[in-house]
């Protein structure tokens, strides 16, 4: 489907910069002299997109994925822009932030409702949100790498030029997206569920717990290696075992409960063997591996429940399972050994939210 490909880019673009930014916690917090400062320079873009996302559901119904996609990256870039310019100004950088989180939900929304609204078939459409999530996952793997570690050195540059970047991706890709037309089969109904929310809460305990362990895993290594650079490597390696889970869930039929419990056993694992520094990475980076087969399986979840809604339940659902981001630098700071008990315990009742289909 033409320009379908450009959609599954916004992903990676969005977890790029929010994982990139919650990689550099440490330095967020020596710059700002704050821990809760940093927290909330990471935190405020996801927190005004909970609130304020909702509204690009109007705006993919009524203009189409083209001007949707051209308004939101267009705002998103240009609001990272003078976030890197005003980096060192504490309250000039979150309003910034704050400016971007209106784009920020128009992001993965966009690519949600693409796929959603599309005639493919139901395998095709799995698979399709596998190489969302995918690309997500592969923004965090490369965040931290490339800006994480610009915190080391100096940041502005690669900030501003990534901007600058995504305003010409934007500019060349835009004429190449068409509006997708919803299939036939669902256009005619438009009744809203309420179980949508099912799938807005599972989605959200998976992303809290991954946003939450990419933020402290960070801060952990450098505390118990003296080394800033492996901390980066570290979140970069449990976000490709999350993009791992993401490719490997298109060939896991149906939504089943069991896939985060595994997630939810290996995060207990985890937390046995905190004091061996090896064991307790190993089992952190399967604990990723089976929570990147459930933030698929939460995109495929929302869409089988909003198959009559498409355009307002996938809006709805990414924008209020972004609360995860948001919560998830608040959730992380702390004892790593708390928060990934915790997590093993959010994990293991987000299933309860899990109605098992084929």
């Amino acid at each position: 489907m033409k320009g379908l490909r450009l959609l599954f880019m916004l992903p990676f673009l969005s977890i790029f910069v929010q994982v990139g930014f919650s990689s550099a916690f440490s330095q967020l917090s020596n710059i700002y002299s704050s821990s809760v400062a940093a927290s909330t320079f990471i935190g405020v873009t996801p927190l005004t997109g909970i609130f304020l996302g909702f509204l690009w559901a109007r705006m993919l119904k009524r203009y189409g994925e083209r001007k949707t996609f051209l308004t939101a990256l267009t705002g998103w870039a240009v609001s990272i822009f003078f976030v890197g310019i005003f980096l060192n100004n504490i309250f000039a950088a979150i309003i910034f932030r704050a400016v971007q989180g209106i784009f920020e939900p128009a992001l993965y929304s966009t690519a949600l409702t693409g796929v959603s609204k599309s005639n493919m078939s139901v395998s095709e459409k799995v698979k399709s949100y596998g190489i969302i999530e995918l690309m997500g996952s592969l923004g965090a793997v490369a965040g931290p790498s490339v800006i994480g570690n610009s915190f080391l050195f100096n940041p502005k540059p690669v900030i501003v030029g990534f901007s600058v970047f995504c305003i010409l991706f934007c500019f060349f890709g835009f004429k190449r997206i068409d509006t997708i037309r919803a299939d036939l089969e669902n256009h005619e109904k438009s009744t809203f569920s309420f179980e949508i929310f099912k799938a807005v809460f599972f989605g959200l305990a998976v992303l809290l717990s991954i946003v939450a362990i990419q933020v402290a895993l960070p801060s952990f290594v450098e505390d118990r290696f003296s080394n800033p650079f492996l901390g980066k490597m570290m979140v970069s390696a449990f976000s490709l075992f999350l993009m791992i889970g993401n490719l490997v869930k298109h060939r896991i039929k149906g939504i089943n409960s069991w896939m985060i419990l595994f997630a939810a056993l290996f995060l207990f694992f985890a937390y046995m063997t905190i004091d061996i520094s090896i064991l307790f990475v190993i089992f952190l980076n399967i604990a990723g591996f089976f929570l990147g087969i459930n933030m698929t399986m939460s995109s495929e979840y929302a869409s089988m429940i909003s198959s009559s809604f498409k355009d307002t339940g996938m809006t709805l659902f990414s924008s209020l399972r972004t609360s995860g981001n948001f919560m998830g630098p608040y959730v992380a700071q702390g004892n790593m050994g708390s928060l990934v008990l915790f997590l093993s315990v959010i994990s293991l009742f987000s299933a309860a939210f899990l109605k098992t289909e084929k």
